[in-house]
């Protein structure tokens, strides 16, 4: 009977978990950015076309189609 006020322990704030799985997807898209991001500025001083064509072997593309010689020739004709 003292004239003090009751003390309650404030309950935690409950997270939300659609939120929580929208930020974890904001995060993760913005990691592939950086990553686009330093890959870019890693190609600035490199041959294109050569890369290109490394990438294309490694997808097992017919070098030989016209869609990969237009776009090989496409990209060697970009200079840095």
């Amino acid at each position: 009977m003292t004239d003090s006020p009751t003390k309650t322990i404030p309950k935690p704030l409950a997270h939300n978990k659609f939120l929580v799985l929208i930020a974890a997807y904001k995060v993760l898209q913005a990691l592939l950015f950086v990553a686009i991001g330093v890959g870019a500025v890693q190609l600035l001083h490199r041959d294109i076309a050569d890369d290109l064509a490394t990438f294309a072997d490694h997808l097992r593309f017919n070098p030989a189609s016209s869609t990969s010689s237009w776009t090989r020739l496409r990209f060697s004709t970009i200079r840095s």
